[in-house]
């Protein structure tokens, strides 16, 4: 397979910007909600999707159980998992970013939350 994590696509100064992958486009980034896992479970949050790619899934999936089992740190297990991602790391739009004028995090799942209370 000549790019079994897709096909990286770049703008025209030359940065990442999306992966074809089959008949998906995604973003570049690779979508990795570690730093999270305390915000998550405090929303009762108990079941993650990690993104399947072609190598390390079994250590990057191993960080994330250690991390929320409290057996290490969700900074050094983002850092031990850095080298072993498909690209750099991202959070999506779950946490409000700086210009969106506000501090507040996890927007999308406390709102899902308040609409299912």
């Amino acid at each position: 397979m000549d790019h079994p994590d897709g096909l990286m696509m770049e703008t025209q100064e030359g940065k990442p910007f999306l992966v074809l992958n089959g008949i998906s486009t995604q973003s570049a980034l690779v979508y990795n909600l570690i730093q999270e896992v305390d915000a998550l479970r405090a929303l009762h949050v108990d079941v993650l999707r990690l993104s399947p790619q072609s190598q390390h899934m079994v250590e990057i999936a191993g960080c994330f159980r250690d991390a929320i089992e409290g057996r290490r740190d969700k900074v050094d297990a983002l850092a031990n998992m850095l080298p072993l991602m498909a690209g750099q790391p991202c959070d999506g739009l779950l946490v409000r970013p700086a210009w969106a004028g506000t501090d507040s995090r996890l927007n999308s799942f406390s709102a899902l939350k308040r609409n299912t209370q």
